[in-house]
């Protein structure tokens, strides 16, 4: 198996996507304060940017509503130091526990910034909890004549809107595909990949947002090819493919380096073109090749293979010996077995030996088997299967444990010789 890393990148992060910071800010006070607020969802976390005048006088900011009673405010004096309260009606109301953290307190330019940080929920339910999706919420402002709070007069008290918007909102980042083969690897995000899919990572950017980085991976799928026609050889003879000679039936293969490198396999189908070599015994010294699938035939003698001359399917024999037919079939050729052939018998001498079924399964029948033949079944490697005597009666010979293929019943009564093929299925 293949396995194929995934190469180093470079990212910038500034462009990975979604996150869970939320921003938002607003000037009052013709530009004399200003309150920024950061959500970060993630942790949890508020942070809160405090603007107002640096000049000894007090100032503060109201969250969640857009009236004094009962609300939540951050009160600065003019010293810097922060209280959290909860107003009255149009009162200075009482004070809360602290839930923040000073993180800056800096003066310049007839400004001073207070940083704060928080839990986004309340500590209590007077402190407030800021929201944790993209949305606006209502505030409260005022500044003072004096460094402590206390009446602020008509004129230097307000509210505002605060929207908050998702500062993450930049779309994943998606790599170039790697593609493997089947049954090859790639290696993604620390494991190896075997399938079709995005997978993705998680990194957080330097504003705490998280960002997706996308790496698909696309399976090749090997090709296979399959030749036609079908291949076809003689028993016995052979062929050469790919790069190799075969001489048994089947499906052969070989690989070919394809599409993006994968593997493109070639099928060839190699098959024996059989030929047709039955024979059927007509009387003692007449056989009958008709039923082969032949274009032409020739009968020899099995006692030195010579040719007889007879080229024709029906062959009837001029002096007793054993013969046999070479058939072809335009493309191949077989030869049949020996048949014996016996001259001058009378007709009343003659054997008329049926086998039944022909071809025949788990039982075979003879019939008419004279009382004190002889007769025997052979197969093509002349082994006796099985041998007995005549009766006169039906023989009926159990072969439910021969194997499949061709078998040869003699049958022998003086100097007579029936020759039956016979074929198991």
């Amino acid at each position: 198996m293949k396995k194929q890393p995934l190469l180093a990148f470079s990212l910038s992060l500034s462009f990975l996507s979604f996150g869970q910071i939320l921003n938002g800010s607003t000037s009052v006070n013709g530009g004399n304060m200003n309150v920024e607020v950061t959500v970060n969802t993630s942790t949890n976390q508020v942070e809160l940017k405090l603007t107002g005048l640096s000049n000894g006088n007090y100032y503060a900011f109201g969250f969640g509503g857009s009236s004094m009673s009962g609300r939540y405010a951050i009160v600065i004096d003019g010293s810097g130091n922060v209280q959290e309260r909860q107003l009255g009606n149009h009162n200075a109301g009482s004070a809360l526990s602290s839930s923040v953290s000073v993180v800056s307190n800096t003066t310049g330019g007839g400004s001073r910034t207070v940083t704060l940080t928080r839990t986004r929920t309340g500590m209590t339910g007077a402190h407030y909890t800021f929201p944790n999706s993209a949305s606006s919420f209502s505030i409260i402002w005022a500044r003072g004549s004096s460094s402590s709070l206390s009446n602020h007069g008509s004129g230097n008290r307000g509210s505002s809107l605060v929207s908050l918007s998702n500062a993450c909102n930049i779309p994943n980042t998606t790599l170039p595909a790697i593609h493997i083969c089947a049954g090859d690897s790639a290696f993604v995000w620390g494991s190896w990949r075997t399938a079709s899919n995005t997978y993705d990572t998680t990194y957080t950017t330097s504003i705490g947002c998280d960002s997706i980085v996308e790496q698909p991976v696309t399976v090749n799928p090997n090709q296979t090819y399959t030749q036609s026609p079908v291949l076809e050889i003689c028993i016995g003879d052979s062929t050469q493919l790919f790069g190799s000679f075969v001489k048994s039936p089947g499906v052969y293969y070989d690989s070919l380096v394809g599409f993006r490198g994968c593997d493109s396999i070639l099928a060839q189908e190699v098959a024996f073109d059989s030929v047709d070599i039955q024979v059927t015994l007509v009387n003692s010294f007449t056989f009958d090749a008709s039923g082969s699938n032949a274009v032409s035939y020739e009968w020899i003698d099995c006692s030195d293979l010579s040719s007889t001359g007879v080229t024709t399917a029906v062959f009837q024999a001029s002096a007793t010996g054993d013969y046999a037919v070479v058939v072809n079939n335009g493309n191949c050729s077989d030869t049949s077995i020996c048949y014996s052939a016996t001259i001058g018998l009378e007709e009343d001498y003659l054997l008329n030996v049926s086998a039944l079924p022909n071809p025949f399964m788990d039982v075979l029948l003879l019939e008419e088997v004279q009382a004190n033949a002889n007769w025997a079944v052979y197969n093509l490697f002349g082994e006796l299967m099985m041998s007995g005597v005549g009766t006169g009666d039906r023989i009926e010979v159990n072969t439910s444990e021969w194997p499949s293929g061709v078998y040869i019943l003699k049958v022998e009564i003086s100097d007579i010789t029936q020759s039956t093929k016979l074929i198991k299925r």
